[in-house]
């Protein structure tokens, strides 16, 4: 099982995030690509909201396929295009994850590959046999 690390030698997360993540020897580990807030009819959905909620739905799909799930998560990079999404963010993240608390980065961008997508997050599992 990955271990999450919040030592008291250093000031509390800022946010919904542990410090550190410590994957065991032999684990499988998993990196899942961008994911946008693509639906799975295909569109994007046209809030913040939707698109932080299926960006992170879309995650969790590709760590159901690998037999993995949120709480494998190990690492999250989420760049968005405006910095008030922050909420947003961490408002989707609690729904669709719950506790669970990788270590994660948020990043204020100019843009992304489409000018409609408002946010992109990447994400790292590992899981113990």
């Amino acid at each position: 099982m990955n271990r999450h690390f919040n030592p008291p030698t250093l000031p509390p997360p800022g946010g919904n995030y542990s410090h550190g993540c410590e994957i065991p020897p032999g684990a499988r580990e998993l990196v899942v690509a961008g994911q946008v807030g693509i639906k799975l009819d295909g569109t994007l959905a046209e809030t913040i909201d939707g698109q932080c909620e299926w960006a992170f739905r879309n995650i969790l799909g590709v760590l159901e396929t690998a037999d993995m799930g949120p709480q494998d998560i190990t690492r999250l990079t989420t760049y968005v295009t405006d910095r008030n999404f922050g909420q947003a963010f961490d408002d989707a993240r609690t729904k669709v994850l719950g506790d669970v608390r990788p270590p994660s980065t948020f990043l204020v961008v100019a843009g992304l590959g489409q000018p409609d997508w408002l946010i992109e997050i990447e994400a790292s599992a590992a899981r113990s046999p």
